[in-house]
């Protein structure tokens, strides 16, 4: 079954991703006043796509992994699947990365620097994405195995324990506390992927979801000023993906997705056609995106796309669909050579 939404929702989520890279501005002590304005305009924008990138892709993975017809599938064929589409495309990239880190970016190559790399976050940053996803990937059999049997109120509980867990983990140490996150196991990312199976059932109307989005935005981009205002050493606490303003506004954000983009975008053929585009190649794009936006903001390519030459308000959105565009223009023949194909992890 293919869901109209997904390709939507996947193409959303990639360009958001994109685009969350591209908004890479530090903040310093000795932050001239341009350059807080420069961090004020990235921080709206960081407010937006950490909002509409990463948790969506987990919100997906979960609801279309955890129908009901993907019950009696077997482990085998489960891991398998899995195994086919990311294992030889993930290792293609983690050299290709390795080499980028040595050669380019003149990383001192070391035996231990590697296996650290390899343990940790993985060959580039945008690597440990991939790691969390192997994670769920593994409990999805015994997730779904116990879904049958989760009633509603066993799904509120659940939820319950693990945005409380999430938000007491999170927030106490702002106040200078040591909290024990063993009192709350069901942490991390779990909460999304289970989450994203239901999501879609919630009965509000979708007005008032639009209001609670907004009023979310608001609050994590201002919550986020006033850290910096304050020097706060988290400073981006409000924009972390498991912070308890972007759960909430991330799961609304998808609610309403899911309501809105179910039909008519088949009227729209050109538009259509982009978007399904953009979503078959979704893996490669992620898995390309950092080389592409770097090679642009240094210049590789002849000409440079970054804060210090355009404003930040117009500089995001051109880095982001010009990263896009030159992975597309790469990837798509490239993935017409058969054995190139499933190097760059297009099914």
């Amino acid at each position: 079954m293919r869901y109209l939404s997904a390709p939507v929702i996947r193409t959303i989520a990639i360009i958001s991703v994109i685009a969350i890279h591209a908004t890479n501005e530090g903040i310093t002590a000795k932050m001239t006043q341009l350059d807080f304005y420069r961090w004020s305009i990235v921080n709206v924008y960081q407010a937006i796509f950490r909002v509409t990138g990463l948790p969506l892709f987990v919100m997906l993975t979960g609801f279309l992994l955890l129908q009901p017809e993907k019950y009696s599938e077997s482990l085998s064929t489960f891991f398998k699947k899995r195994w086919n589409r990311l294992a030889v495309c993930v290792f293609f990239f983690g050299i290709l990365y390795f080499l980028w880190d040595f050669t380019v970016k003149n990383q001192p190559f070391t035996s231990n620097y590697v296996i650290q790399s390899m343990l940790s976050v993985g060959p580039y940053y945008h690597f440990w994405y991939l790691y969390m996803i192997v994670g769920l990937y593994l409990l999805t059999p015994l997730i779904r195995a116990l879904i049958p049997n989760l009633s509603k109120k066993l799904l509120i509980y659940f939820a319950a324990i693990w945005f409380t867990g999430i938000t007491l983990v999170s927030v106490i140490p702002l106040f200078g506390f040591v909290f024990n996150s063993d009192m709350f196991p069901l942490l991390g990312f779990l909460g999304y992927f289970v989450l994203g199976a239901f999501l879609p059932r919630i009965k509000v109307k979708t007005k008032y979801l639009i209001v609670f989005i907004i009023v979310g935005l608001i609050t994590i981009s201002i919550g986020t000023y006033y850290m910096a205002w304050f020097g706060n050493l988290k400073l981006y606490f409000f924009q972390e993906y498991l912070s308890p303003f972007v759960i909430a506004t991330s799961m609304l954000f998808f609610i309403v997705l899911f309501r809105t983009t179910s039909k008519g975008l088949q009227k729209h053929k050109r538009l259509d056609l982009i978007v399904n585009t953009i979503s078959d190649y979704t893996l490669p794009i992620f898995l390309l995106h950092p080389i592409i936006m770097e090679s642009l903001q240094n210049g590789y390519f002849g000409f440079a796309i970054n804060g210090n030459i355009i404003n930040q308000v117009i500089e995001v959105p051109i880095l982001t669909f010009a990263t896009l565009a030159i992975c597309l223009a790469i990837i798509i023949p490239v993935s017409k050579i058969p054995l190139i194909k499933k190097l760059v992890g297009v099914n």
